[in-house]
């Protein structure tokens, strides 16, 4: 058994939510995501995310990206920004600081296609902070 088998699984299950979605970056402000697929990107409100993963509707502004993947596709996209997953924030900082933390953490920050300078410490500082606050990790709460 792994000595950190949660924050593993937590960072492995957003890289999938993200990589399955394509390349994730954010916009000009942090209210919006872009999704680029190959040379096609699309830009979309994290509010308009935030309502998909809370109810499952696809506004206006998610309808134009949404309409490529099929309703299976849809579900497993709003299960993995909505998956809870229990951690200590002591768990969040032992393996953040080990090897393979640190990689997870560049890999996740190589998706959202952010200077490394900026995006680390402020994913680290989200990560570490959302499982101090809640317990729990889930990727809508890193957007929000």
């Amino acid at each position: 058994m792994s000595r950190f088998p949660l924050p593993r699984r937590c960072l492995a299950a957003m890289a999938a939510a993200v990589s399955s979605m394509g390349v994730v970056t954010p916009a000009l402000s942090a209210e919006r995501v872009r999704f680029q697929f190959g040379q096609f990107g699309r830009s979309v409100a994290v509010a308009s995310l935030v309502e998909f993963s809370r109810s499952g509707r696809v506004n206006a502004d998610l309808h134009p990206t949404f309409r490529h993947l099929k309703p299976a596709a849809q579900q497993e996209l709003r299960m993995a920004l909505t998956q809870p997953v229990p951690v200590e924030v002591t768990s969040v900082d032992t393996f953040l600081s080990t090897a393979l933390g640190k990689s997870s953490l560049q890999q996740l920050v190589k998706v959202l296609d952010q200077p490394a300078a900026i995006a680390t410490p402020a994913l680290s500082s989200a990560l570490r902070l959302t499982a101090a606050q809640n317990g729990k990790l889930r990727f809508i709460d890193l957007l929000e």
